[in-house]
């Protein structure tokens, strides 16, 4: 009987520190994913953004034009009268015209279906987020990603695209899950309470792991399969090279050269389907209107420390877009950024994470000049430092691992704006 009860008194202290050692386990796994709210900006320099909201009482729910006004003030767009409404319903006089005029014409806001701004409709969480969201797009703006992504439980509540907006709103600390784990999407806010989110909002900007790097102007959405690459062509260096080889897409169409800079994408040959050697003008003349996805990657191999530099790249770039739109006029035209390069890389006074971002900026802007899409590879690759990261580095800086490559792909079955 003592030797019964000695081997249940055993089993019932294991099961109490299993017990425990489970409880601190979940402790700890609980207090990983915990969200935190990401540093704000300070509000002796933000107060004048907020001055007409204000005026209409912290209690007040904000509102389309108020959002448009705080948003435009902060991007420093000019305090002027539009000549014309760009909405019927928009009082060119009106003390909100000038945010409404800015942020349609960015695409920051939209009207409403039935083509009437309606500055007095109150936003609500999800819309605030998308706005946002277009607000990044059309300033170039990122944020530093501080939260783990987190499966709200109204998830479904949501829109496709308010998903994505108010997901990276979480990961960036602006805007997070309540204890409860629900977003709730449909909340509007009052003044008082959008103020600290907008201050995390632009915190979370000015504290973002690379100042100045461009965003993509494609939202993430569900994958595409690989037929959507049937009608696509890859024009670039020898990181297209690697993508023609790892990318396992057998009816799209690669061009590129190893070492090549734009002006050698135009006037030299490169190797196209078939391993067979043609220039690029020649082989898109020769295939008008075939591609609907044009794919282009420069610009590595451009990087010089001259003071003619983003004018030398862009005249050949502009030359190859020009191509493009004239031979293949139906295609979508997607412009990738710069990959990070290693830390031990050859030549750094060239290759090095300022010159990475200075370029991606020159092809950010050649997309909205030609209305082209941006896709930023950067950040799918760099460390917090913007370097490349280890296991994407093929050991030079400069060329991938192959295993690596799928990583890539991904980001642009993910990326395609449709």
């Amino acid at each position: 009987m003592k030797r019964i009860l000695a081997v249940l008194m055993i089993l019932v202290l294991t099961l109490t520190f299993a017990v425990t050692a489970l409880a601190e386990d979940d402790s700890a796994a609980i207090s990983v994913q915990k969200s935190v709210y990401a540093p704000s900006a300070s509000m002796a320099e933000c107060k004048h953004l907020f001055k007409e909201a204000e005026m209409f009482g912290s209690s007040a729910y904000l509102n389309k034009a108020m959002t448009a006004v705080i948003l435009a003030r902060y991007s420093g767009a000019p305090e002027e009268a539009p000549s014309a409404p760009i909405c019927g319903d928009i009082d060119p006089a009106a003390w909100y015209a000038f945010g409404a005029q800015w942020a349609v014409s960015k695409g920051v806001m939209t009207p409403d279906e039935d083509g009437l701004f309606h500055p007095e409709r109150s936003l609500n969480l999800e819309e605030l987020c998308l706005a946002m969201n277009d607000f990044l797009s059309a300033t170039g703006h990122s944020l530093k990603i501080i939260n783990a992504w987190y499966s709200f439980l109204d998830a479904g509540n949501f829109s496709r695209r308010g998903r994505q907006a108010a997901a990276l709103m979480q990961e960036a600390g602006v805007l997070i899950e309540g204890h409860d784990g629900f977003f709730y999407p449909a909340n509007v806010l009052t003044v008082s309470q959008a103020e600290p989110v907008f201050l995390r909002f632009f915190g979370a900007m000015q504290n973002a792991s690379f100042p100045g790097l461009p965003v993509a102007t494609v939202a993430e959405s569900d994958p595409v399969d690989d037929s959507w690459f049937d009608d696509a062509c890859f024009i670039g260096h020898s990181q297209v090279v690697g993508m023609s080889m790892s990318f396992n897409l057998p009816k799209a169409d690669f061009y590129c050269a190893i070492g090549y800079t734009a002006q050698n994408i135009l006037d030299d040959y490169v190797e196209g389907p078939n391993n067979r050697y043609v220039t690029l003008p020649k082989a898109l003349r020769n295939n008008a209107d075939k591609y609907r996805k044009v794919y282009i990657m420069l610009g590595i191999n451009d990087c010089d420390d001259s003071k003619d530099r983003i004018a030398n790249f862009m005249r050949p770039m502009r030359q190859i877009m020009d191509l493009v739109k004239e031979t293949q006029p139906n295609a979508t035209i997607y412009l990738l950024s710069l990959a990070p390069v290693g830390r031990d890389i050859h030549m750094p006074v060239l290759y090095n994470p300022e010159n990475c971002i200075v370029y991606s900026q020159a092809i950010k802007s050649l997309s909205r000049e030609y209305g082209a899409e941006y896709l930023d590879i950067y950040r799918l690759m760099a460390d917090d430092e913007g370097y490349m990261r280890d296991e994407f580095n093929s050991g030079d800086g400069l060329h991938f691992k192959a295993s690596q490559y799928y990583v890539i792909k991904d980001y642009l079955k993910c990326h395609t704006g449709f």
